[in-house]
């Protein structure tokens, strides 16, 4: 749930009824739609069909688990005004240019980032090496790691994400996933 609204009713000293609905949006406090991906890998035609996709869903954030490769990828990802947290991949050279291309709307690290969103305790990864030490500390919620272009989630002993790869050159799928930070679902995304 992640909104609430509270009705108030209250008689004045004159006898009139005054009734007032009041709504409080929670999704400010810790319900977020956040959208994950990773593997860009320069593929402009999938980053701009993935741009048309998120006009519907409407995610409050997106998550990047490495590997745009160059600095225009990641502009073009900007345009889509979203604001992003990302780890550089091991395909990412230009870690300066990808730093200043991301200035204002995203925020790109080396692994493990380490954050909150909501009230959830994310840690991302690009490599798959640490992602079981990180699940199994008891210290996240979400652990978040790309590289191997392949979709794996998994449940236990924390959820763990691999979007697979948004450009589709390993595997022929372009996948992202959704996820409810307030109940922790996940929605598979799929570009035809």
């Amino acid at each position: 749930m992640c909104g609430l609204c509270y009705i108030i009713s209250k008689t004045s000293d004159f006898g009139e009824l005054t009734t007032v609905l009041i709504c409080v949006n929670l999704w400010l406090i810790d319900c977020m739609k956040i959208v994950i991906i990773s593997d860009t890998h320069d593929n402009l035609n999938a980053i701009t069909a993935f741009g048309e996709k998120l006009k519907e869903i409407k995610p409050d954030f997106l998550l990047h688990a490495g590997d745009f490769c160059a600095p225009f990828a990641v502009r073009a990802i900007k345009q889509f005004g979203i604001p992003m947290k990302a780890v550089f991949g091991n395909n990412d050279g230009d870690k300066i240019m990808l730093t200043q291309s991301a200035e204002g709307f995203a925020e790109i690290k080396e692994a493990p980032f380490i954050f909150e969103l909501g009230t959830r305790k994310f840690a991302m990864e690009h490599y798959q090496d640490n992602v079981n030490s990180l699940a199994t500390s008891n210290q996240f919620e979400v652990v978040i790691f790309g590289h191997t272009h392949k979709l794996d989630i998994r449940t236990q002993p924390c959820l763990i994400i691999n979007p697979g790869e948004l450009c589709g050159w390993l595997t022929r799928r372009k996948t992202a996933v959704l996820l409810d930070t307030d109940t922790l679902a996940i929605k598979i995304i799929e570009l035809t």
